[in-house]
C-alpha cells in the first residue's frame, strides 16, 4: 500500500525565475465599476429637448394649417347675349382675410379652357359684371381692389374695367 503524505509548503513546485529578467508581479487587485450617471442624464435631456421640438413643430403646422383653411367657389357663370362666351367669378375664401383672393375668369362657351381677365385682393368691395353688345364684357371694380390685370386677348372679347 503507497500511502502520500501531503507536502509541506517549501516542497511545492514553483516555476523558476530566468536569471536577468525582470518581471512585474501582477496585479489582481478587484475594483468596482465606476458609473457615472452625466451620460444618462444626458441622454435623457436629448431626448426631451428632441420631443419637445418636435412637438413644437406639429403644432406649428396645425396651427397654419387651421389659419390658413380656405373655401373655394364659383359663381354661376354668366353668358354674353350671343350665348358664345361667359364670364364667372372665383372666389378663395380664407380664414386668415389677407390670403383670400378673387379672380374673374372668361372662356368659350363649350371648351373647358379659362383664362385669367382680372386677379383681385381680399378687399374688392363691389364688382359689378355685365356683357354689352359686341360682344364686350364691362366690369366696374375699385382700381384698389385689381391686383393683376392681364390681357387683352386676340380670340376673346374686349373688357373694359371702371372704377364705380
Amino acid at each position: 500500500m503507497v500511502c502520500l503524505a501531503p507536502r509541506a509548503p517549501g516542497d511545492s513546485v514553483r516555476p523558476r525565475r530566468l536569471s536577468g529578467v525582470v518581471t512585474r508581479p501582477l496585479n489582481f487587485t478587484v475594483r468596482p465599476h465606476v458609473t457615472t450617471d452625466r451620460p444618462r442624464h444626458l441622454r435623457k435631456l436629448v431626448f426631451w429637448v428632441a420631443g419637445a421640438c418636435a412637438a413644437a413643430a406639429v403644432l406649428a403646422i396645425w396651427l397654419s394649417s387651421q389659419l390658413s383653411k380656405c373655401v373655394y367657389r364659383e359663381d354661376d357663370p354668366a353668358y354674353s347675349a350671343d350665348k358664345r362666351f361667359y364670364s364667372q367669378m372665383q372666389f378663395t375664401i380664407c380664414q386668415d382675410h389677407p390670403k383670400s383672393r378673387v379672380r374673374l375668369i372668361m372662356g368659350v362657351a363649350g371648351k373647358s379652357e379659362k383664362t385669367v381677365l382680372l386677379d383681385m385682393g381680399p378687399d374688392i368691395g363691389v364688382v359689378d359684371v355685365s356683357w354689352h353688345e359686341g360682344p364686350e364684357l364691362h366690369v366696374s371694380v375699385a382700381e384698389s381692389a385689381i391686383t393683376k390685370r392681364y390681357g387683352p386677348y386676340e380670340d376673346l372679347p374686349a373688357v373694359v374695367v371702371t372704377n364705380p
